[in-house]
């Protein structure tokens, strides 16, 4: 964490790395081990408001994510943090049905697990984060909960558009599509299907990552990695 920030009680999030989920799903001590030293030594510098388990692991680690995800949440309650929220990524992969949108539903494979994650979520008033790249694919951003499971939030986890890359990348596009995510986030006035509904969304990233795999995944920040604009500021 970039010492700079500390102390500044900026809102930050912890992802626990999917190679880890397998060992913790049946490990306690193992989660309170990655709790107590990536988690508990900026409780008091910064805001902390999700603990995401596994950044698109689903499918694949499915039946490791809420036995994690619980353990987690013991872990916060023992310690008076009940404002962490937890939760986990999920992609397009997740997903058996994907078009149209309003019909989505998730692969039969992950569904019963699905279940269990989504009323963990509900019981614990976490949203569910999506993963949304519509430079690689089509992007699908309603979500309806179709296996009832109560009124599960939802949270655009992270989504943007490359600078540098493959056809279609571009400063110019990037800044449109940001500025596109970002307008309705702001106003508040939720979707066609949940209008009035504050949905939280996440723009992938302030800087460009020069240590990502080589090609576009290194080209979604706004800044470049000296911290100089690529283009003009998206927030108000």
């Amino acid at each position: 964490m970039d010492p700079k920030f500390r102390g500044t009680y900026i809102e930050v999030s912890f992802s626990v790395p999917g190679a880890l989920i397998t060992n913790q799903a049946t490990n306690d001590t193992t989660v309170e081990e990655w709790f107590v030293k990536y988690v508990v030594p900026f409780i008091d510098e910064f805001t902390i408001n999700y603990i995401v388990v596994g950044d698109k692991v689903i499918p694949g680690l499915n039946d490791n994510i809420l036995p994690v995800m619980k353990s987690l949440q013991n872990l916060l309650n023992s310690r008076y943090l009940g404002q962490v929220k937890i939760t986990t990524m999920v992609g397009l992969a997740a997903l058996g049905v994907q078009t149209p949108p309003s019909s989505g539903a998730f692969d039969p494979n992950v569904l019963e697990n699905m279940k269990g994650i989504l009323q963990f979520l509900w019981g614990q008033g976490s949203p569910l984060m999506l993963s949304l790249y519509p430079h690689y694919a089509y992007a699908y951003t309603r979500y309806t909960n179709n296996i009832n499971v109560g009124d599960v939030a939802i949270a655009i986890g992270e989504t943007g558009w490359p600078t540098q890359g493959n056809y279609g990348a571009g400063p110019s596009l990037a800044l449109t599509y940001n500025l596109n995510f970002n307008n309705p986030i702001t106003s508040g006035k939720g979707t066609p299907m949940k209008p009035n509904v504050y949905i939280e969304g996440f723009i992938r990233s302030l800087f460009n990552e020069n240590e990502k795999p080589e090609g576009e995944s290194q080209f979604y920040g706004m800044f470049h990695v000296d911290s100089t604009p690529i283009y003009p500021y998206v927030f108000n």
